[in-house]
């Protein structure tokens, strides 16, 4: 795998369900699908101003690291945004969209 992705293909990157769960975690009965119907949208919702280049670090397989500089990068009504659309559930289309876009 490579760590970095053509962003026009990741933004169109979907995921209609999920049902790994081997810490067994109560189900907090939130729907997983979101209105986000792909990355790419989810991603235009945040209030990120300067354009996306066309070749994205991403990280796969749930295992990220981000350094203090590039979450500094980023205001905090971009944190506040994420953290509004992360605060719907426990299991959520949008925490799987975060994920693949913390590089």
């Amino acid at each position: 795998l490579s760590a970095y992705h053509d962003y026009n293909t990741l933004s169109n990157f979907s995921m209609e369900s999920y049902g790994r769960n081997i810490k067994n975690y109560d189900n907090d009965g939130i729907k997983f699908k979101s209105e986000f119907t792909t990355l790419g949208s989810w991603i235009e919702s945040l209030p990120i101003q300067e354009k996306i280049p066309h070749v994205v670090q991403v990280c796969y397989g749930g295992v990220f690291a981000a350094s203090v500089p590039n979450i500094k990068r980023r205001g905090s009504d971009v944190w506040n945004a994420i953290e509004k659309s992360l605060s719907r559930g426990n299991n959520i289309q949008e925490g799987h969209y975060a994920e693949r876009s913390w590089a």
